[in-house]
């Protein structure tokens, strides 16, 4: 079994460095490339959130017609469509980050509530 000499240190302190540094840079940029790829297309995940391990809600834009959608081991299904109001307030929030924000004050069946 070989020992731990003062070159193996010596590479392990050049190398791990630059793996930090690559994996920020991948951080810091990849996802402004990732959002670049997704623009224009047809389907559109607003927001999704995990409620356990295995399963996910989500609001999903299918050609500009808001979804609630659930995902899970099961697979995935679509609990409801949302009304046309709430696509204008995903576009109109757009940017800021409001995680479902823009459902304040909707309940499940689309209609208003009071606050």
């Amino acid at each position: 079994m070989d020992s731990f000499t003062t070159a193996d240190m010596m590479g392990f302190l050049i190398f791990l460095p630059l793996v930090i540094l690559l994996i920020y840079i991948t951080l810091k940029y990849g996802g402004k490339y990732a959002k670049k790829l997704s623009q224009g297309k047809l389907i559109k995940v607003v927001e999704k959130v995990s409620l356990s391990q295995n399963s996910y809600i989500a609001i999903v834009l299918v050609d500009g017609k808001p979804y609630l959608m659930s995902g899970g081991e099961k697979g995935v299904q679509i609990l409801k469509e949302l009304d046309e109001s709430v696509a204008e307030k995903i576009k109109d929030s757009n940017g800021q980050n409001n995680k479902f924000n823009f459902l304040k004050g909707w309940n499940i069946n689309g209609k208003k509530e009071k606050l």
